[in-house]
Protein backbone atom coordinates (compact mmCIF):
# COMPACT_ATOMS: atom_id res chain seq x y z
CA UNK A 1 0.00 0.00 0.00
CA UNK A 2 3.08 1.98 0.90
CA UNK A 3 4.49 1.81 -2.49
CA UNK A 4 1.10 2.46 -4.09
CA UNK A 5 0.74 5.42 -2.34
CA UNK A 6 4.29 6.82 -3.39
CA UNK A 7 3.55 5.97 -7.12
CA UNK A 8 -0.07 8.14 -6.78
CA UNK A 9 1.79 10.92 -5.10
CA UNK A 10 4.43 11.23 -7.80
CA UNK A 11 1.78 10.98 -11.08
CA UNK A 12 -0.17 13.33 -9.39
CA UNK A 13 2.54 15.89 -9.01
CA UNK A 14 3.89 15.07 -12.49
CA UNK A 15 0.34 15.05 -13.65
CA UNK A 16 -1.22 18.60 -12.19
CA UNK A 17 2.50 20.07 -13.30
CA UNK A 18 1.56 18.59 -16.83
CA UNK A 19 -2.12 20.21 -16.46
CA UNK A 20 -0.78 23.30 -15.13
CA UNK A 21 1.70 23.99 -18.02
CA UNK A 22 -0.70 23.60 -20.75
CA UNK A 23 -1.82 19.64 -20.79
CA UNK A 24 -5.68 20.95 -20.61
CA UNK A 25 -5.17 21.69 -24.02
CA UNK A 26 -3.93 18.50 -24.86
CA UNK A 27 -6.89 16.54 -23.13
CA UNK A 28 -9.36 19.30 -24.50
CA UNK A 29 -10.41 19.74 -20.91
CA UNK A 30 -12.25 22.98 -19.94
CA UNK A 31 -14.28 24.25 -16.92
CA UNK A 32 -13.97 23.44 -13.08
CA UNK A 33 -13.05 19.52 -13.67
CA UNK A 34 -9.36 19.96 -15.10
CA UNK A 35 -7.53 18.89 -11.61
CA UNK A 36 -9.96 16.40 -10.60
CA UNK A 37 -9.45 14.70 -14.26
CA UNK A 38 -5.90 14.65 -13.64
CA UNK A 39 -6.82 13.25 -10.22
CA UNK A 40 -8.42 10.38 -11.73
CA UNK A 41 -5.49 10.02 -14.79
CA UNK A 42 -2.81 10.03 -12.02
CA UNK A 43 -4.65 7.11 -10.16
CA UNK A 44 -4.89 5.19 -13.09
CA UNK A 45 -1.32 6.03 -13.92
CA UNK A 46 -0.51 4.65 -10.68
CA UNK A 47 -2.16 1.41 -11.25
CA UNK A 48 -0.24 0.73 -14.20
CA UNK A 49 2.48 1.65 -12.55
CA UNK A 50 2.19 -0.36 -9.37
CA UNK A 51 1.06 -3.59 -11.46
CA UNK A 52 3.97 -3.36 -13.46
CA UNK A 53 6.53 -2.69 -11.06
CA UNK A 54 4.99 -6.08 -8.54
CA UNK A 55 5.36 -7.86 -12.47
CA UNK A 56 8.76 -7.39 -12.32
CA UNK A 57 9.48 -8.10 -8.82
CA UNK A 58 7.76 -11.74 -9.48
CA UNK A 59 10.08 -11.88 -12.67
CA UNK A 60 12.93 -11.26 -11.06
CA UNK A 61 12.13 -13.75 -8.10
CA UNK A 62 11.53 -16.53 -10.39
CA UNK A 63 14.73 -15.76 -12.31
CA UNK A 64 16.30 -16.51 -9.42
CA UNK A 65 14.91 -19.36 -8.18
CA UNK A 66 15.43 -20.99 -12.06
CA UNK A 67 19.39 -19.95 -11.75
CA UNK A 68 18.95 -21.74 -8.16
CA UNK A 69 17.33 -24.54 -9.73
CA UNK A 70 20.14 -24.75 -12.34
CA UNK A 71 22.56 -24.94 -10.18
CA UNK A 72 21.04 -27.98 -8.23
CA UNK A 73 21.03 -29.90 -11.58
CA UNK A 74 24.34 -29.22 -12.56
CA UNK A 75 25.57 -30.55 -9.04
CA UNK A 76 23.50 -33.58 -9.15
CA UNK A 77 24.98 -34.01 -13.15
CA UNK A 78 28.14 -33.82 -12.18
CA UNK A 79 27.72 -35.93 -9.17
CA UNK A 80 26.17 -38.67 -11.52
CA UNK A 81 29.63 -38.47 -13.86
CA UNK A 82 32.08 -39.06 -10.98
CA UNK A 83 30.23 -42.62 -9.99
Amino acid sequence: MKAFLKAYAVCLILMEVFIFFGGWMLFDLRGTGIYRAGAVIALILAVAVCAWSSTAQKVEALEAELQELKKQIHSEHSESEDI
